[in-house]
């Protein structure tokens, strides 16, 4: 692995193709990207572009939205890439500090 990964236990959502909701629960957080647990029935498929949402355990409960890349998925866990890093973005930048606590 390229960036530390760090254990969390997170809710959130995916939002699907016409705004569905899939509801999650971030396992992992790195720098760039996620392992979450689909708490509702998919189809999601490796390639698929997915917008998430989850709010971090950190002192301001942070919300972040992002963009992943489904790399890996069994139907009940996605491992996903973020599609973008900007250092100065306001989600990334909570991310990084957050993975420093």
């Amino acid at each position: 692995r390229k960036f530390y990964r760090k254990k969390v236990n997170l809710p959130g959502f995916f939002l699907g193709e016409k705004g569905k909701r899939f509801s999650i629960r971030v396992l992992d957080l790195s720098r760039t990207g996620l392992r979450a647990k689909i708490l509702t029935p998919n189809t999601f498929q490796v390639d698929q572009k997915l917008q998430v949402q989850f709010t971090l355990d950190d002192a301001k409960e942070t919300n972040v939205q992002k963009y992943i890349v489904v790399r890996k998925t069994d139907g009940k866990v996605v491992d996903g890439e973020f599609t973008d890093s900007d250092a100065y973005d306001k989600n990334d930048k909570a991310i990084g500090f957050y993975l420093m606590m």
